[in-house]
């Protein structure tokens, strides 16, 4: 019966680290989660600078947000050829 009683003590207490650790994770998970809109609102800041101080070679483009990852589009004219 000691036995067990040191056995449920051991998983108690096991639980118990697991369970914070987990909660650690959670703490980071959401300081990362911050860390990334941070990160995103100071990119999107800098873009906006060198858009108003330098002139753009890219007038006609389209800008694709994705979690501070910026992929530029840039608008091509393209003429139908007619078949001869």
């Amino acid at each position: 019966m000691n036995n067990l009683g040191t056995n449920f003590d051991q998983l108690n207490s096991n639980i118990t680290c697991l369970l914070e650790k987990f909660s650690l994770l959670l703490a980071l998970r959401e300081e990362n989660e911050e860390l990334k809109k941070q990160i995103c609102e100071e990119s999107k800041k800098i873009s906006e600078n060198q858009e108003v101080t330098e002139p753009s070679s890219h007038q006609d483009s389209i800008d694709f947000d994705d979690e501070n990852s910026f992929f530029t589009a840039e608008c091509v004219e393209f003429s139908s050829y007619s078949k001869e």
